[in-house]
C-alpha cells in the first residue's frame, strides 16, 4: 500500500489506504491483509500529520488525520462483524447501519459481488 508524506506542510496522501467516510472495498480481503492494511494505517498515524488525504472521499469530508483512525475502525468493525453474522447480507447490513452516513453503499465495495 503506497502513501505520500511531505514533512514540509505535514500532509500524508493516503491513495488507496484512507478512506473518508466511504464505505471501504473489502471484497478481496482476507483477515490477514486487513490487519497488514491497519498496520499501514498506524504508520501514517505515526508522521503526525495535520492533512490527511484519502483517495477515496465523501464530497465535502474535510481531511483531517481523525480519517486514518476513521478507517482503522471501519477495517476493525468489517473484520468483528464477519465473524459475527451469518450471511453477507447480515454483514453488510450491519455494517451500513453502523456507518449510516458514509457514501458508496454498493453490496460490491464491500463483498466483491456486483
Amino acid at each position: 500500500m503506497t502513501s505520500l508524506h511531505v514533512p514540509s506542510m505535514d500532509l500524508v496522501v493516503g491513495g488507496d489506504v484512507i478512506y473518508n467516510q466511504c464505505h471501504m472495498y473489502v471484497g478481496d480481503t482476507t483477515a490477514e491483509s486487513r490487519a497488514n492494511w491497519i498496520v499501514a494505517l498506524e504508520r501514517l498515524v505515526a508522521l503526525k500529520p495535520k492533512i490527511a488525504i484519502a483517495g477515496h472521499k465523501k464530497t465535502g469530508a474535510p481531511d483531517t488525520p481523525s480519517i486514518i483512525e476513521a478507517s482503522k475502525q471501519y477495517l476493525g468493525d468489517f473484520s468483528r462483524l464477519k465473524e459475527a453474522t451469518s450471511s453477507d447480507q447480515e454483514l453488510y447490513d450491519a455494517m451500513t447501519e453502523l456507518y449510516p452516513d458514509w457514501v458508496s453503499h454498493q453490496a460490491w465495495l464491500m463483498f466483491g459481488f456486483g
